[in-house]
C-alpha cells in the first residue's frame, strides 16, 4: 500500500484541497481509497495575490511562488499533524496554482515552490508535472485521463467538470481526452454578481432565460472547432468569455442560464465527435461518470442528462469533491515508480511522458 498526499488548488480560487490517498496495486490495476480529506478555504489576502498573478513582473512572479509555496507547506502540515500521518506518508504530490498555459509555445506556469513543501513537512514533494510533456510537444493537459484508465475503467466516458470542463474516453487501443469548455470559473463569476459564492444547486441558472443568440456566439468559439488534443487556460475566461456574456446580456440570471446549456452542449458535441472520430460503435453498456464540483449542480446535471442518450453516474460525494486531489497523488506515485503519467494519445506530446520534479 502506497499513502500518498495529493493538493490541487483550482481556478475557481475557492480553496486547497488535501487529500490523504491509500492506492493499492492488483492485478488488474490500482484499487485506491481517500481516508482523510479537506477543502481549506483560501484567506481573501491569498485569493487576491492569487487573482492578480498573471500581471505581475518576472521577479514579483517569481517571490509569489515561493512565499505560496511556504504557505502550502505551512497549510499541508497542519494537515498532517491533525490526522497524525507523518510516520506512513510516502510523498506529496503538489499541482500548484496554475498562472499561465500556452502550449503552443511550450509554457506553463503553476507556482508553488516545491522545496519550500518539502522543508515544511520533512517529506519528499512532487511538483511541476506538465512541463516534462510540453518539453515533448504535448498539451500538458488535460491531466485526469490516468485516474480515469486506472481507477474508473467501468465507465467509457469520464467528465470532470472543475473550472475548466474536460472528459476522457476508452477507445479501442488507448485512452484519449481533452478539454471541453469553460465551466464553473464561468459559472462562479455570474453568481458572485447575485451575491452568491457559487450557483447552489443551479438554482439561479433555473430562474433564467436562454439568449439563443448569445448561445450561438458561445457555440463558434474558435476552441470548440479545433480537432483534439486540446486545452484551454484559464486567462481565456477574462479575455473572451465574459466580454461576450456581457455584450449580450446584464442580466445574471440569463447568463447564468445560458451558460449552462453552453456546457450541456458542448459536453454532448464532444461525446458525439469522440464516438466518430474513434469509430466506437455505442452500446447499452456505456456511460458517463461525472466528477468534479460541477457535478453538485443538479440543474446542469439535468441538462446533460437531457442532452445524451447514454447513462449518467455521479459518485459518492468525497470522490467527486476531491478527485482532483486524488489524480495529483496518483500522479505523484506514478511519477515515483517513473511510470508514464502522461499519455502521448491525450496531449499530443511525441510520447508518453514520466512528468513530476523531485524535491527529497
Amino acid at each position: 500500500m502506497y499513502n500518498i498526499i495529493g493538493i490541487m488548488s483550482g481556478s475557481s480560487l475557492d480553496g486547497l484541497d488535501i487529500a490523504y490517498c491509500t492506492f493499492t496495486p492488483t492485478n488488474e490495476g490500482w484499487n485506491y481509497d481517500i481516508l482523510f480529506a479537506e477543502c481549506v478555504p483560501y484567506p481573501s489576502e491569498w485569493q487576491r495575490r492569487l487573482r492578480q498573478a498573471p500581471r505581475l513582473s518576472g521577479r514579483n512572479l517569481w517571490q509569489l511562488h515561493i512565499d505560496y509555496g511556504h504557505y502550502l507547506g505551512k497549510t499541508v502540515q497542519i494537515f498532517i499533524e491533525k490526522y497524525q500521518l507523518q510516520q506512513e506518508l510516502l510523498l506529496i504530490a503538489s499541482h500548484g496554482h496554475t498562472i499561465f498555459h500556452e502550449p503552443s509555445q511550450k509554457m506553463t506556469c503553476q507556482i508553488g515552490d516545491g522545496a519550500a513543501i518539502a522543508f515544511h513537512t520533512q517529506t519528499m514533494t512532487i511538483c511541476d508535472f506538465r512541463s516534462s510533456d510540453l518539453a515533448a510537444g504535448g498539451q500538458g493537459a488535460p491531466m485526469v485521463p490516468i485516474l480515469d484508465r486506472w481507477l474508473f475503467k467501468n465507465h467509457l466516458f469520464c467528465l470532470n467538470i472543475g473550472g475548466i470542463a474536460n472528459i476522457s474516453a476508452k477507445t479501442n487501443n488507448s485512452m484519449i481526452g481533452f478539454d471541453v469548455c469553460y465551466a464553473n470559473q464561468v459559472l462562479n463569476r455570474l453568481a458572485q454578481q447575485l451575491k452568491a459564492k457559487y450557483d447552489k444547486d443551479g438554482m439561479l441558472a433555473r430562474h433564467g432565460q436562454v439568449i439563443p443568440a448569445l448561445l450561438d456566439d458561445l457555440s463558434r468559439l474558435p476552441f470548440l472547432a479545433q480537432d483534439y488534443p486540446k486545452s484551454l487556460n484559464n486567462q481565456g475566461v477574462v479575455t473572451d468569455i465574459m466580454p461576450l456574456l456581457q455584450h449580450h446580456s446584464q442580466n445574471p440570471f440569463d447568463l447564468l442560464r445560458t451558460f449552462t446549456e453552453h456546457i450541456a452542449q458542448e459536453v454532448k458535441r464532444s461525446i458525439d465527435k469522440i464516438y466518430s472520430t474513434e469509430q466506437l460503435p455505442q452500446q447499452a453498456t456505456d456511460s458517463l461518470l461525472v466528477t468534479g464540483g460541477g457535478a453538485f449542480n443538479v440543474y446542469l446535471i439535468d441538462r446533460i442528462r437531457y442532452n445524451i442518450d447514454i447513462p449518467i453516474i455521479v459518485p459518492n460525494k468525497r470522490t467527486i469533491e476531491f478527485k482532483e486531489a486524488l489524480l495529483m497523488a496518483f500522479a505523484g506515485l506514478l511519477r515515483h515508480q517513473q511510470q508514464s503519467n502522461f499519455y502521448r494519445e491525450v496531449t499530443g506530446s511525441e510520447r508518453n511522458v514520466v512528468g513530476g520534479a523531485v524535491y527529497l
